[in-house]
Parts: C-alpha cells; structure tokens; sequence
C-alpha cells in the first residue's frame, strides 16, 4: 500500500506575521518519523513531509503550492500525524488537516484519511463535525493498531464492531468505538529511519532556501508524572516510558547517516526528561560518545538535582523549566504543584555548571489579576536584569480541548472562545478571558512580557547592586490597561 504521511501545519505565529519570509528552520518534530518506520516494517511504500516545515508562515495564495504538492505525491491513504503529547503541536492544526484533506477528497473521493494523535481524545466526535473528509481518527498511540484500518478496504456497519479505540465516519455518520490504543513498550518498535525526510529537505529548498543543518528534536520518553491543569488531556498522560539506551543510539547512528549529513539533533523534546536518574545517565553517555551538544531541554523543578545538573552539562548548552508565574494563588490553580523559591538555587547550579536556564512563564492564568500579572513582569524584570535565570520564554495561556480549563472552565471563571486555529501559545489571539482580564489585556499582557525582558537583557551589567522584586507603580499600569478595556 502507497502512504502519505503528512504533520500538518498551524497558522503562522506572531513574528511570521511580521515577517512572512522569515529565514530560519522550524525544528522537525521526529513523532511522526516513528509511524513511518513502523508502517515500512509492514511492507508499506511510505512517503512523509513534514508540512510545518514548508508552510510556517502560510498566507492564502500559498494554496496552488500546496495544492502541487499534494498532487505530486502517490499514494492510497492518507495519515495525519500531530504527536501524541504535545498540545501546540494538536490543537491549531486544524486549520491545515482541513485544507489538505479537501485538496485529498477532491483528487479522489475514494483516497482513504487516517489521523493519529491528541485530538481524537482531545474533541471526540467533535473533530469529525470539523474534519468529515477524515475516514478514521485514531485514539491513542496507533503505530501497533493502525494496519488493521489500512488492511480493510471497506470499513462499515457490517464489520465496524472490530474496531476499538477510534473513531468512524461511515456512510457521513459519527462512530465512537470506546478505548484507547497504548505502546506498553516503544522498545518494541524499530529505530526511527530519519531518511524519510529527505522529501521535505527537497521541498524546502525548492520553495524556500538551502538546507544546511535542519534541526531535529528527539523524544527519549513518554509521559509526565504531573498534572497540571493547562497540560493533561489524555488517559496515557502520566504513563511514564523510556526508550532503551540501545534504540536511542541506533537512532542516532541513524540520524547522522540520513539525508547527507544535513540533520542536526539539537533538542529532546521529553516532557520530563530528568525523571529517572538511570535513564539521564544512560542517555547523556550516548549523546557524549556521539559527540552532541544540545541546544537544551526540559526539566522540572521537583526533579532537578546537583548530579544530574553535572551529567546534563556534558550534553546540553541549557535547561528550560516550566515556572509559569510567581504568583502563588495561579500555581495552585494551575495545579502545578512547585515550591517557586526552588529556582533559585537550581539556576545557580545550573550556570555553575557552565549551562544557561531559561524560564517558561503563562500570560493569562486563572486566578491573576491586573496587579497580580504586573508583579510577574516585575518578577520577569529582575530575573534578566540580576542574571538569575539567562532566558524567559512567555506564551499566552491555550484552553486546549479535555484539560481541566477547558473541562471545567466555569470552575476557574474562565470564558472560552473555541476558535481551535487560532489556539498558539507563541502570540495567537487569546481564546480566554475573565471577569478580570479580557483577551485583548491578555494579548497586550503578553506583548508587554516581551518588551520587559528586552528591556532586563539592556540592563545587565549597568546593575551595581541587586534589584529588589515589587518596585512598581500599579496606578500607571492600570491606566495603560485600561486602554484595553473590551
């Protein structure tokens, strides 16, 4: 069977708003590579671009060039892949699996569509009401269940009982088959063949520029032990795995042999990458003999510690945190379940070990007010200004679909436009609002955070003495925002 496997793209961010023609790579997100190999293992012909890649900045009269591409491309089924983990990689995509499967239906109505990821969970049978072009949505991970969907050519109310775990358009009516489909072992799947990307390397430097090193984020785990309420929406969430230290250096050795040497790992894209000791260990001393050197990775301030700082050292120019605010009242919303004053002492190990940290901080959370959201920017402030963390990474607070602020959103006083395209954490238009924020303040909001931190990197080293946190005119604020005021 000839597969299409294709990660659809979202909207542009903010700053490809701004530029269109914006000159650097976005980093290829290898979850779909996985399902390719797996689907070549069972003796399909598999093709797969990477259409985030080509289309970040996506504008209307892109459309003839997708349009070619598609049609330039043999294949039978079509696969839809948005990784199983990451919210931003899911939700906004829509706006892309749309165009691209009307294009597919158009070509031929016959050509089967298969999606796999988050969003199945995430919107249930919503996501066919907004998506009838796709045939089948699986639920889960499906590298071990999705050839039974390929192998059987007419899916309908005779055989659809065999099914689990997905969902069913047939005949243009909603089928939920209940379950969801679980990798008990990824050790169990082959290593990722990472040749597969030789077609989108071909294509971006035939619409956009000449590929040097395209950069590659790797996944050496799955699942988070954590639940916090902007993040959980799957079953499998906490279901924590590993891959074997065996697979991820044939991986590598894979890697660094594909498509003429222009693929560069330069991230782990692990949800918590320092949960096990054993497994950091093991996974740095692969990474060290391979001679890499990140661009950095995810941590968590519960699980960080002096050892394994060391051993990361070897192996990352920097560790990202999530703290998400410094207000206390937002992080017990958020469910976050940290001690803030940890930051601390773990930034200061961390650069004494000779890497940077950086800091992600949500503009929006439930719980915060005006004054509340200013003390974060003065918190942002200083962390530049006194160099106690080296980055601050802001994003505007996304109700994906089945986390707890979606669920429960009357719960938090959240009100909730469900305009899935535009749900970006790097600069979309907010989808939320409170009684004491409303979406144009929280857009403002995170404008602002930028221009603070911008402003902290001007004054490092003009700084004598350490600046004390909580030095803010509230009054003044309050006026700039009330500009803002729907």
């Amino acid at each position: 069977m000839n597969i299409l496997v294709i990660t659809p793209f979202r909207k542009g961010k903010l700053i490809e708003s701004v530029v269109s023609n914006i000159m650097n790579y976005e980093v290829v997100n290898t979850a779909p590579l996985q399902l390719c190999t797996y689907l070549k293992s069972q003796g399909h012909d598999v093709e797969y671009i990477s259409m985030q890649n080509i289309f970040r900045s996506y504008k209307d009269e892109d459309y003839e060039r997708l349009k070619l591409i598609i049609h330039s491309c043999k294949f039978d089924v079509l696969v839809f892949h948005t990784d199983y983990y990451m919210n931003n990689t899911n939700t906004a995509t829509i706006f892309s699996i749309k165009l691209i499967s009307d294009i597919v239906k158009k070509m031929d109505k016959n050509k089967r569509i298969i999606y796999c990821g988050k969003l199945t969970e995430m919107l249930e049978d919503e996501l066919l009401q907004l998506l009838p072009n796709i045939d089948i949505a699986i639920r889960g991970e499906s590298e071990l269940v999705i050839n039974s969907f390929i192998e059987e050519k007419n899916i309908n109310f005779d055989n659809y009982k065999k099914f689990n775990g997905c969902l069913l358009n047939i005949d243009k009516k909603i089928v939920n088959r209940r379950g969801a489909n679980y990798i008990d072992d990824y050790n169990k799947l082959p290593a990722i063949d990472f040749s597969f990307l030789d077609k989108t390397i071909y294509l971006i430097e035939k619409y956009i520029m000449k590929v040097t090193k395209l950069p590659i984020s790797i996944r050496t785990s799955y699942g988070c032990p954590y639940a916090c309420n902007f993040c959980k929406n799957t079953k499998d969430w906490n279901k924590y795995r590993v891959k074997s230290s065996l697979i991820i250096r044939k991986e590598i050795e894979n890697l660094k042999r594909s498509c003429n040497g222009k693929l560069e790992l330069v991230f782990l894209s692990d949800e918590l990458f320092t949960l096990n000791k054993k497994h950091v260990i093991e996974v740095c001393k692969v990474l060290e003999d391979n001679e890499i050197i990140l661009n950095g990775l995810f941590s968590h301030l519960n699980n960080l510690n002096e050892e394994m700082i060391k051993y990361i050292s070897r192996i990352s120019r920097s560790i990202l945190i999530g703290l998400e605010s410094c207000n206390n009242t937002a992080i017990k919303y958020a469910d976050k379940n940290i001690n803030i004053n940890n930051i601390f002492k773990l930034a200061k190990l961390v650069k004494e070990n000779k890497m940077a940290i950086g800091l992600e901080w949500i503009i929006g959370l439930p719980g915060i007010t005006i004054e509340d959201e200013l003390r974060d920017l003065n918190a942002m402030y200083i962390f530049i200004a006194n160099n106690i963390v080296d980055f601050i990474e802001p994003y505007i607070l996304v109700p994906h679909p089945n986390t707890e602020f979606c669920k429960n959103n009357l719960k938090y006083n959240i009100e909730i436009t469900n305009c899935y395209e535009e749900m970006l954490e790097e600069g979309g238009i907010p989808q939320i609002s409170y009684n004491e924020l409303n979406r144009k303040q929280i857009y403002v909001l995170y404008l602002i955070s930028n221009i603070v931190i911008s402003e902290a990197y001007k004054a490092q080293g003009h700084i004598k003495d350490k600046m004390i946190q909580g030095d803010m005119n509230i009054k003044e604020f309050k006026k700039i925002m009330e500009l803002f005021n729907e």
